[in-house]
């Protein structure tokens, strides 16, 4: 991220013959005709590619195939990254997607590329990530829960302390009391 808030678009590429890092300046003079599965295909068009965050990509047959992350118009996305001609490209079956995501992981097995975890697009409801261009508020968090730190997310309170709803920050119990995660209180 930069000291602005904004997400990044850079594309690094390290040379294990040089043992160095080359920032690639991806062409946008033409179109590319060949998806990801080498056929035909006029309708992927290339693409400036918006900066983001928790966002993942992997390779499947020579192309560097990114899912999600967060941007200022959200996450939805599917983008492919051709470094044979050096151009991100929005392919036709991107806007197949059934979800979008930030902080997922995405792994290649095989000829399958499986996506698991993360946050999903209609989830962005319960928080505002601190780049965002709308006014920062931190979530409402459960009992038990709550967003340290300056996190715009709730995470459970570890065992031994506890938080009330809409904490930002959890509380280690009284001497003789306990709380175990996910707990509101702590209890003798």
């Amino acid at each position: 991220r930069l000291s602005s808030g904004q997400g990044i678009n850079d594309l690094w590429v390290y040379s294990t013959n040089a043992s160095q890092w080359v920032q690639a300046k991806a062409s946008t003079s033409h179109r590319v005709l060949v998806s990801l599965s080498g056929s035909l295909d006029r309708s992927a068009s290339q693409v400036p590619v918006a900066g983001r965050t928790q966002h993942q990509c992997v390779v499947v047959m020579s192309r560097m195939l990114c899912v999600g992350g967060y941007m200022f118009d959200g996450y939805d996305d599917l983008v492919e990254y051709d470094p044979i001609f050096n151009r991100w490209l929005l392919p036709s079956y991107a806007n197949q997607l059934p979800f979008g995501l930030m902080g997922h992981r995405m792994v290649l097995v095989g000829d399958t590329v499986y996506v698991h975890g993360g946050i999903k697009a209609a989830d962005r409801t319960f928080w505002d990530p601190p780049f965002a261009s709308t006014p920062h508020r931190r979530p409402l968090c459960d009992p038990g829960w709550a967003a340290p730190d300056g996190n715009w997310m709730c995470f459970p309170c570890p065992d031994g302390y506890s938080a009330f709803a809409g904490s930002y920050e959890c509380e280690q119990c009284a001497p003789g009391t306990y709380a175990t995660s996910n707990q509101g209180a702590c209890d003798p």
